[in-house]
């Protein structure tokens, strides 16, 4: 006999009494990443029932859309934006043409399905029922405008009457915003575009046609919205989710389309706890789609493509927008093939960087165009390829500026630059169609804005950031082995030792080459530095065809990352030299003797103050080492400017204006910028040391040490004006020897005041400049840097190498 119930019985127990958090437990599991993907899964039976009951291709209208067609399936893909369907916002985007469509229906389809998805509360996404709409109704007045009023279509049961009518009086606006860029466009598009478009809607709640129809009156665009529509919670409806492709970042732990595709069946079967493990593991074995260049029509000779594993075989110069130089396992590319490495790391921060670097590309361009009109090939255009990580955006910004500068109506590519006067606005939209016709691509907000200011640069704004010179440094690949072990690299400029540079020898190749391999050994000594000495041994096609000035960029050696993170340009009026003596420098003696002076230094003076001499002792043990290694630590105060770490080398080498003055030294630098966040640059630097003998103002010897910034092509020697900072006295304090700056420096609207310590090794007495012991010899630099947007401190300690 069953106990009878107790009151106990009847009292739930306190726990079960929070329902907001029971609530909150079952929204949760019910969207979970199992049932988004069985969502997934059984909206796209009926996507698949779709395009066989109309008989058309499925395009997916990204990203949301290609979650629900298996790629085998997928025609291709567009971007139309929910937001330029959004209550008094509507709009025609002219970034985002989608002009691809038309090539499909050119190619003989009769028309499309496009799909989406939306999230709970609507029937069908603003992109279907008005984006698309507008696209269609705007396309049809501009390339068809014979053929008939061509009214706007939109579905009643999302669109009212009023918002209907509000969106047709803005459709001839739109209309001559599209030809005001695309006019010159509009014959190839009329061959594309035979009839009209149509839009159709249709939902899980539609009645599909039993066959499919035929219309030879206009094409069909059946815009598909994927999702059935749920009018209450997920909770109720048994793990379904309208939408669940939607907003992939926020639960997809990295999946993607192509990989959930590719093991559905494997995924659908896991554990949900076991699913995030799975996915991680999938994503990391599939391997990345092979780069294919795509060609920017009109041109015959312009590709844009992903740098990953891209074949450079076909062309005769690349750009590459990455943070590190492309490689190549044969030597003859190294040699051969005309390359320039604009290094840039991927989003915000690179295509902020892209503004400074792009004044290298024109006279790259020029180059490779005057390069190929003198060889006997003359006839065909140079195969220019221009790529970057992802092949989406930064080498897009690059080949829309070179569009702008270089390409005619027609699309032949020019060696003589369009007049700054001929560039404008609407000319840069142009020729952004292009690449939206071409590629399906556009670049980022960030890009774009760096190519505009760029190609229209403020007259009223003091850009300093920004490079001027018309010069660019010859760039090479990087060889490597088929285990893509480095076996040279064009950053190594120097090898000499105890003072030689070896600015104009050859690099040293490693003896040991893989044997599988042994005509490369032969062949390997013929490969040269890309360094700046224009006596260096370069292949005659990278040999820079005139004299490469170095701006006087005001930019000091600590701040790299934030404006210019970039290797230096070329010069001719700075060059290392293949020997150095050791010896002290001359002595140089005052003009006159002056009189006797009380306020003057004496032997008398405290023995802190060093003697002057001690000046020219740091002077000789600086460039005495062949090499200086340093690692530099940036520490921003503001957020919106990075922090990181800078390791590399630098050299004193002899300045090539008088190569028996050893009183003024040439110093290079060479490193990789890691900002906190991970993003590296390679970065490269260069200044004149000088040893200053007398001050003309005080009337006695005081030599001292001048920083400088590398002179321009027209000047003879470094300039006063071009003095960045001065070291003061150098006094001791406890095993070291430090200094100061004699005068804060005001660059631009950047105060720099410098700092310097001297290990003990650094001195010696008059007379005796031997090397002390390697933990003696050190020195480090400190820079305090203030401006409006710009507040950090930079250490740099060098090391003997």
């Amino acid at each position: 006999m069953a106990r009878p119930l107790t009151q106990s019985d009847l009292i739930f127990p306190p726990q079960s009494l929070n329902f907001s958090d029971t609530l909150h437990s079952l929204k949760r599991s019910a969207l979970s990443v199992t049932n988004r993907l069985s969502s997934i899964t059984a909206d796209s039976e009926f996507v698949a029932a779709v395009g066989q009951a109309y008989s058309l291709p499925l395009i997916a209208n990204e990203r949301c859309g290609s979650w629900y067609i298996p790629p085998e399936k997928k025609a291709g893909g567009v971007y139309f934006k929910s937001t330029d369907g959004h209550m008094n916002q509507w709009s025609f985007n002219l970034r985002r043409l989608n002009l691809q469509l038309l090539d499909l229906l050119g190619g003989g389809a009769e028309g499309c399905v496009i799909v989406d998805s939306t999230r709970r509360g609507k029937s069908m996404p603003d992109a279907l029922s008005k984006t698309v709409p507008i696209w269609c109704c705007v396309l049809n007045r501009a390339i068809l405008p014979d053929s008939g009023p061509h009214e706007l279509f939109t579905p009643p049961s999302a669109v009212s009457a009023s918002e209907h009518a509000q969106i047709e009086r803005r459709i001839d606006g739109f209309v001559e915003d599209f030809l005001n860029i695309c006019k010159s466009n509009i014959p190839g598009l009329q061959k594309k575009l035979r009839k009209p478009l149509r839009p159709l809607w249709v939902t899980q709640a539609s009645t599909l046609p039993s066959s499919p129809p035929k219309v030879d009156s206009f094409h069909s665009i059946v815009l598909c919205t994927a999702s059935r529509r749920v009018h209450g919670g997920e909770v109720s409806e048994a793990g379904y989710i309208q939408g669940a492709a939607d907003d992939q970042e926020a639960w997809a732990h990295g999946l993607t389309p192509s990989v959930f595709w590719a093991n559905h069946s494997r995924i659908m079967q896991a554990n949900e706890e076991d699913l995030p493990e799975l996915i991680t593991t999938l994503v990391q074995q599939q391997e990345g789609p092979k780069a294919v260049p795509v060609l920017i029509a009109p041109t015959s000779n312009l590709y844009v493509s992903s740098s990953d594993g891209v074949d450079i075989e076909p062309f005769d110069a690349i750009i590459s927008c990455t943070p590190k130089p492309l490689t190549t396992t044969r030597v003859t590319n190294v040699q051969s093939k005309k390359y320039i490495h604009l290094p840039l790391a991927s989003g915000k921060l690179g295509s902020r960087d892209l503004r400074a670097q792009l004044s290298r590309v024109p006279p790259f361009i020029e180059d490779v165009i005057a390069s190929a009109i003198a060889s006997q090939n003359s006839a065909t255009a140079p195969k220019i390829l221009i790529c970057d990580p992802t092949g989406k955006d930064l080498c897009i910004g690059v080949a829309l500026a070179i569009l702008c500068l270089y390409t005619g109506h027609d699309g032949n590519m020019s060696s003589s630059r369009t007049p700054a006067s001929q560039i404008h606005k609407t000319l840069v939209k142009q020729r952004l169609t292009w690449i939206s016709i071409s590629t399906a691509l556009n670049p980022s907000r960030e890009t774009l804005k760096s190519v505009n200011a760029f190609l229209m640069p403020d007259p009223s704004a003091r850009n300093r950031d920004q490079p001027t010179s018309q010069e660019y440094e010859a760039s090479k690949l990087v060889l490597v082995d088929d285990a893509g072990r480095v076996i040279t690299s064009p950053a190594e400029q120097w090898s000499g030792e105890n003072g030689e540079d070896g600015g104009d020898k050859a690099l040293e190749i490693p003896t040991s080459v893989p044997e599988a391999h042994p005509e490369r050994q032969a062949n390997l000594t013929s490969i040269s530095a890309a360094t700046t000495n224009p006596n260096s041994a370069l292949p005659p096609d990278l040999t820079p065809s005139k004299p490469s000035p170095e701006p006087n960029l005001h930019l000091p050696v600590t701040d790299i990352p934030y404006d210019y993170a970039a290797p230096s340009l070329s010069t001719t009026t700075i060059t290392p030299r293949s020997s150095v003596q050791l010896s002290s420098p001359p002595s140089i003696q005052p003009s006159h003797t002056p009189p006797p002076d009380s306020s003057r230094p004496s032997s008398a003076q405290p023995s802190s103050s060093l003697v002057p001499s001690h000046a020219r002792s740091l002077f000789i043990q600086l460039r005495s080492a062949p090499m200086w290694r340093f690692e530099r630590r940036l520490r921003s105060k503001l957020p919106s400017q990075p922090s990181g770490t800078v390791k590399g080398t630098a050299r004193f080498t002899s300045y090539s204006v008088d190569e028996n003055n050893l009183n003024t030294l040439l110093y290079s630098e060479e490193g990789t910028f890691v900002t906190d966040s991970g993003v590296e640059f390679e970065v490269r630097r260069r200044y004149v040391y000088r040893l200053e003998p007398q001050h003309a103002r005080t009337g006695f010897r005081e030599e001292r040490i001048g920083v400088y910034f590398s002179p321009t092509q027209d000047q003879a020697e470094v300039q006063t004006k071009d003095l960045f900072v001065e070291m003061g006295p150098l006094t001791r304090a406890g095993n070291a020897y430090q200094a100061q700056n004699k005068e804060r420096h005001l660059c631009g609207q950047d105060l720099y005041n410098a700092s310097w310590k001297f290990g003990t090794g650094m001195m010696g007495s008059e007379g005796d400049q031997r090397v002390r012991e390697d933990e003696d010899v050190w020195w480090e630099v400190t820079y305090d840097v203030k401006r409006p947007k710009k507040d950090y401190v930079s250490v740099t300690r060098y090391t003997r190498g």
